[in-house]
């Protein structure tokens, strides 16, 4: 009997990812939480409560926008199923209840029924990884490749923080699985799928909305007629925007401007970025101190909704940008050197993040690896040399086995746009994490070349 193939193989994959990930989710502490991912919860406490989409921890609850709707309301409903066994569903106090970095000082059960549905979606996933491998290569390989993914400590850490990142993660694979299916299937119902699930994974990431063009540019490479193609891309994108409509008609309601749509609903807008952006800049050139800089981000992000739209939309932001960018303009330290220096190190960051997307940051923290010495400092680098160099080899590998992958690695090419357009997206190594589900099958694939290569040389001597 092939153990590499049929059910056997889906349920074993699917069990071991599921108990590797609960065994991890309820050994991390549950008082270790992101500065976002505090944002996150108290949304989602809110939503489980009634109180709307806030972050907002006590009364007046006013509706704030400045996050995208998928992982909140992922989170939310594991805290609805809390709620409903009898657990106590509380807000995290931004301000008082920190006690270090991405570390909070009470107790929260329901952090761990959250971790719980998180681990859930990767275990599925896990098994949509599987065959989504069956297509391009043999059971076997599918198999070893999918089991060592399940036990990927680097890409399944981020089950335990309430990160999107791992919704996301999963999202992407399950929708590659049904894209390459319907690559080679052309079965409907496998496309409509896709659609509803690209709509999910702009509404957990808006930044995601590239990839709908990359999947259409997918769907005329592989087109049979191009009458076809036209049908294809007109329902995949009538499903993503049925998919999204409702919550851009609750956005929109609360802010009566079409321009909101922009942004998919979220406050977090082009204008205000852009303000971020020439605040950066100032303050690497020594124009604005690091408190500043922070205090006015803090006054950015503490805007109401209302007031994020409105100025993004009135030339408030647009005049702001325009002011700090002429206080650099006579900054002496604002030259072209300076410029390029700036630059090329946003792209330095981005591309060493998307060939190893999280060397154990957020894991193993810098701090901890710059006090180390000795035997304890080596523990802590050889983990990340050897996931650097499988990484590198994956890198190769996509290259060396480009004609079997190219059905596979639609989805990742909105990683490689996102780098070059805005290497600002990279600047945190968990927004490329889906990479390792391109490096690692493209790693093996590779090594097997190797091995094969120096069988067959060792024969012919």
């Amino acid at each position: 009997m092939n153990i590499y193939a049929g059910p056997k193989a889906i349920f074993l994959l699917f069990i071991i990812a599921l108990l590797i990930r609960t065994i991890f989710l309820f050994t991390y502490s549950a008082k270790n939480v992101y500065t976002d991912a505090v944002m996150y919860h108290n949304y989602a406490v809110n939503i489980a409560a009634g109180n709307g989409f806030t972050d907002a921890i006590e009364a007046p609850y006013d509706l704030n926008f400045f996050r995208e709707p998928g992982n909140v309301y992922f989170i939310a409903t594991a805290y609805n199923i809390a709620s409903l066994c009898g657990v106590e569903i509380k807000h995290i106090d931004p301000e008082n209840d920190k006690t270090g970095h991405d570390r909070i000082r009470n107790y929260h059960p329901e952090i761990y029924w959250a971790r719980i549905l998180f681990a859930l979606l990767e275990a599925i996933s896990v098994v949509f990884f599987y065959k989504t491998l069956k297509r391009i290569t043999s059971d076997a390989n599918a198999f070893i490749i999918a089991l060592i993914y399940a036990f990927f400590y680097p890409a399944f850490f981020f089950v335990a923080t309430l990160m999107r990142e791992s919704l996301l993660t999963g999202t992407l694979i399950i929708l590659n699985y049904y894209f390459v299916s319907y690559i080679f299937d052309r079965k409907t119902y496998q496309l409509i799928i896709v659609g509803i699930l690209l709509g999910i994974c702009i509404l957990v990431f808006q930044a995601m909305v590239v990839l709908s063009i990359l999947l259409v540019t997918y769907l005329f490479i592989y087109k049979i007629q191009f009458s076809g193609f036209i049908k294809e891309s007109l329902l995949l994108a009538f499903i993503c925007i049925i998919t999204i409509s409702p919550w851009m008609i609750k956005i929109y309601n609360y802010h009566s401007d079409i321009r909101v749509l922009k942004t998919f609903g979220v406050s977090l807008t082009t204008e205000m970025s852009g303000c971020m952006t020439e605040a950066r800049m100032l303050e690497c050139c020594k124009g604005m101190s690091k408190s500043e800089l922070n205090d006015y981000l803090s006054y950015l992000y503490k805007l109401p909704s209302n007031k994020q739209f409105q100025y993004s939309f009135d030339g408030t932001f647009k005049a702001q940008r325009d002011s700090l960018r002429s206080t650099l303009s006579k900054n002496p330290n604002y030259t072209f050197a300076n410029r390029m220096k700036f630059k090329l190190l946003q792209y330095k960051t981005a591309v060493s993040y998307f060939i190893c997307p999280n060397y154990f940051s957020g894991i193993i923290s810098s701090k901890l690896i710059n006090d180390a010495a000795g035997v304890l400092k080596i523990i802590y680098i050889v983990p990340y040399i050897m996931l650097f160099l499988m990484c590198i080899l994956g890198v190769f590998g996509v290259f060396a086995n480009f004609k079997q992958l190219l059905p596979y690695i639609s989805i990742y090419w909105v990683f490689l746009i996102l780098l070059l357009l805005m290497p600002g997206f990279g600047s945190e190594g968990r927004r490329f994490l889906p990479m390792f589900t391109l490096w690692l099958p493209a790693f093996v694939l590779q090594v097997q070349s190797i091995i094969n290569k120096l069988k067959s040389t060792n024969k012919t001597k």
